[in-house]
């Protein structure tokens, strides 16, 4: 046959047969052919005969074992496999000749990626995702640009946490080809705010009135599908002085409260439901009103009250510290009530002015004693009034009495200078009985008198 000098195979010296290439080459001009062009195997690879057409019929020898383990390069689809260099070299990759090799070089002197050719611009070959324990992958994610991100939804009653929602990208790893990285981000449980419905707007008690407790609030709600959650109520006062313990709800909606004495007036308030993860209600407003009571008057009573017989008028102050009630600033007025069993015991009436200044005038030669009922009145409608006893003690000076006037029971010698004499009552009405005795002296009923 004719050599053809011109036909150089790159593995061997000298003229090459016609018929083919070399065992360890490869040419697409078929396996006889004129200007035959032979391609060397690459590196650790051979052919099993000559006349190779194809680099595919470059094979490793047969003494290189098999690439298995995980941590060997894993190729993206058909387009290649892990093959040896040589008996026991490092394990490299052989791209198919549809595919090329990223991340390394053809001559295979680095581990790349085989991909197919052209090289592919998303992640469609690799489906969605890993699924995630929260959200959904959206079926947009398998045109996924390489490099780009592939973003969840999340399930109902959740929403993106505070780092946004769960997001994958896609990437070309040089040991992996085409992966979903590791998710980032999270969804996290909406908490609905919780809700009531309110009572009524304004609640009137009266000052002075006991604790009130009254349901207020209903249809008390955690959120939809959140009866797992507690609840409780936040209530904000103003004029916290009207209360003695302020108003506050228990999660039943239960209002109560206590006024304080003698506290009338007017507090805004606003409630709030809370639920146990911090969700808040839309505030609702409630006034409590504590309604004026008209308090009766008081006063502070003097003591006992005595004079001597013909001392003349008196005027003292008995009653102090008058009040209209708390808060309260009604006029007022004293008026007397008193009833004696001796006649003419005054000649003035004891009488008492706003001040609790009493006055009275004993009468002449008479002695005794007159109880007396003393009122302080509001001088407004209503008419309330507080009361306290009197006692007004007139006592006898020394009587110097002639035989004959202790005969006449009309005529009586009386005294050289009065003598006042501060008694016990029981010891008062020891003296009147000898007194009369003495004197000769008797009071009949009709000489009882009553002072108005």
């Amino acid at each position: 046959m004719r050599e053809l000098s011109q036909n150089k195979n790159p593995g061997h010296a000298g003229p090459l047969p016609c018929t083919a290439c070399l065992a360890g080459s490869w040419s697409h001009g078929g396996p006889v052919a004129s200007n035959l062009t032979c391609t060397p195997c690459p590196a650790g690879t051979n052919t099993t005969g000559t006349g190779s057409m194809s680099p595919d019929q470059c094979q490793a020898p047969a003494c290189a074992p098999a690439c298995t383990s995980n941590s060997q390069v894993q190729p993206y689809g058909d387009c290649g496999a892990a093959v040896k260099d040589g008996c026991g070299g490092a394990c490299e990759l052989k791209c198919s000749s549809k595919s090329q090799c990223m991340f390394g070089t053809k001559s295979f002197a680095e581990v790349g990626v085989c991909v197919p050719f052209p090289e592919p611009t998303t992640c469609y070959g690799l489906g969605l995702p890993p699924p995630i324990e929260l959200g959904s992958w959206n079926d947009s994610c398998r045109s996924t640009p390489i490099g780009g991100n592939c973003t969840a939804t999340c399930p109902d009653k959740y929403q993106p946490g505070s780092s946004g929602p769960p997001t994958v990208a896609c990437t070309v790893e040089p040991a992996r080809g085409l992966v979903w990285g590791e998710p980032v981000g999270s969804c996290e449980r909406v908490n609905d705010a919780p809700s009531f419905i309110k009572g009524a707007s304004t609640i009137t008690v009266n000052e002075d009135s006991a604790a009130y407790s009254s349901r207020w609030a209903g249809s008390i709600s955690a959120g939809p599908n959140e009866a797992y959650q507690t609840v409780s109520f936040a209530v904000a006062c103003s004029n916290a002085v009207l209360f003695s313990a302020a108003p506050q709800l228990s999660p039943a909606g239960v209002l109560s409260f206590t006024p304080a004495a003698n506290a009338s007036g007017s507090s805004v308030c606003k409630v709030t439901l809370v639920d146990s993860e911090g969700a808040k209600s839309a505030p609702e407003q409630l006034t409590v009103v504590v309604k004026p009571v008209n308090d009766p008057p008081s006063f502070t009573a003097g003591p006992i009250v005595t004079v001597a017989e013909d001392s003349g008028a008196y005027s003292a102050t008995w009653a102090t510290d008058m009040s209209a009630g708390p808060g309260e600033s009604q006029p007022l007025a004293f008026t007397l009530s008193c009833f004696s069993a001796i006649a003419a015991l005054f000649t003035v009436a004891p009488a008492m002015d706003t001040t609790g200044r009493l006055s009275f005038t004993p009468g002449p030669d008479m002695f005794g004693s007159a109880s007396c009922t003393v009122r302080l009145t509001e001088q407004e409608a209503g008419d309330l009034l507080s009361t306290a006893p009197l006692t007004i003690v007139v006592t006898p000076g020394e009587a110097i009495a002639s035989s004959s006037s202790r005969s006449n029971s009309s005529t009586r010698t009386r005294y050289r200078g009065p003598r006042i004499v501060y008694l016990h009552p029981c010891e008062l009405s020891s003296m009147l009985r000898e007194a009369r005795e003495d004197t000769n002296f008797s009071t009949s009923a009709s000489h009882q008198q009553q002072y108005p």
